[in-house]
């Protein structure tokens, strides 16, 4: 049984489709890429799988249970967390504050979130800006305090929404380096990028859509070489080592 399994998935705004059929099914333990133009869909399907939308036809199941529909915050319960393509951090709470938010959707105890938000801190490299208010980051460390929340919620896949957008080659790469730990602690990996080199280097498998359907699926050496993907999307067959 897969993990995550999205299914016929459709959403349609006043006629005009966002997302339109599409399948795709992630097992615990994977890093699956979603790839495409801009406006492909690729967010709006991360809303529907993480319920800030309901879709307009289709199915989402998740450690088999049936998940559509529910609320953003009952979906996180049950092991789902996202990021965002636009950070959203709580401006007016600490660095620490923030995470400690987020670890409430496991404990209940104020100290036991204290203990959570150090040591997801500490593991982001964040631990010295604890005390920092959250609207006085970098975009880096906002991007680093976007990750922390998610996985602070102790989720049991993470939805990355262009977390490396912004972001100069050295951090690109601290980012990447840490999506893997969190990958190598046991953390299903479902993630949008645009930079292609990110995505080969992380997924083991990538989905690519376009006009909100689904075009291609593959490993990333099928993707670099797919004629249909090289058309829509990559302009040119790459060759990422």
């Amino acid at each position: 049984m897969s993990l995550l399994e999205i299914k016929d998935m459709t959403k349609n705004f006043g006629g005009l489709y966002a997302v339109k059929d599409v399948n795709i099914s992630i097992d615990k333990g994977e890093v699956v890429g979603l790839i495409g133009p801009n406006g492909a869909g690729k967010t709006t399907l991360f809303r529907l799988i993480s319920g800030f939308y309901k879709p307009t036809s289709g199915q989402v199941t998740f450690k088999g249970e049936n998940i559509t529909g529910l609320k953003p915050n009952e979906i996180c319960k049950r092991g789902l967390s996202r990021t965002f393509q636009i950070v959203q951090p709580f401006h007016g709470l600490t660095v620490e504050q923030n995470v400690q938010v987020a670890a409430f959707n496991r404990y209940n105890k104020t100290g036991q979130t204290i203990d959570k938000a150090k040591e997801i801190l500490e593991f982001v490299d964040l631990i010295d800006k604890k005390d920092f208010r959250a609207d006085t980051l970098t975009i880096a460390d906002r991007k680093k305090l976007e990750v922390a929340k998610a996985y602070a919620t102790e989720p049991e896949i993470i939805l990355f929404d262009e977390v490396m957008s912004g972001l100069n080659p050295k951090e690109t790469e601290e980012t990447i380096a840490l999506i893997q730990k969190i990958a190598d602690r046991g953390v299903t990996i479902f993630l949008i990028e645009h930079v292609m080199r990110v995505v080969m280097t992380l997924a083991e498998r990538i989905t690519v859509i376009h006009h909100g359907e689904k075009l291609a699926e593959g490993t990333p050496k099928e993707i670099q070489k797919d004629e249909k993907v090289i058309e829509a999307y990559l302009g040119e067959a790459i060759d990422i080592a």
